[in-house]
């Protein structure tokens, strides 16, 4: 599952500098960058609650909200040892499914998943691509069935950037 609600908006150089260290650039990312610079003005606010999800270990008001995770292990939009983000879902089922997406994806036993902490997060951002829609995405050039189906553990544990 993915949550395609929102994509905060980062400012892609910064982001390009970064990926180029880490890993194998993905060959649509510069292409990728440049569209999303065009879509600065299609960048909106939004302000709402998101949902998390992580193990009790992890969650206290630091680490819940600090990013560090997923910068030490990686995630879909972060390779390890990039850039600190913070994973969130626009529903509290989503979250959950998330969390199970990696036991499943790793064949591991959902019960080892247990117990999880999950927490409602009021946010405020200010530049968001809203993804629900087509038209970003056709603007962007990226499918949400390339965006839902490419499998970015593999190309990560290849050393290769995922696009997604």
């Amino acid at each position: 599952m993915l949550d395609l609600g929102l994509f905060a908006y980062r400012e892609s150089s910064i982001l390009a500098s970064i990926m180029q260290t880490m890993f194998q650039q993905h060959p649509e990312y510069v292409a990728v960058c440049k569209r999303i610079e065009r879509l600065q003005s299609a960048c909106r606010s939004w302000k709402g609650y998101v949902y998390r999800n992580t193990s009790p270990k992890y969650g206290n008001k630091v680490d819940i909200l600090s990013g560090r995770g997923s910068q030490k292990y990686g995630g879909r939009w972060n390779s390890a040892g990039s850039f600190s983000a913070v994973y969130a879902s626009l529903t509290p089922q989503l979250a959950m499914e998330e969390a199970f997406a990696h036991f499943h994806y790793y064949q591991l036993p959902i019960h080892a998943a247990m117990p999880r902490l999950f927490v409602a997060i009021s946010v405020s951002l200010r530049h968001v691509l809203d993804l629900t829609g087509g038209e970003i995405r056709n603007r962007l050039r990226v499918s949400s069935d390339h965006m839902t189906q490419e499998d970015w553990r593999k190309a990560q544990e290849q050393g290769k950037e995922a696009l997604t």
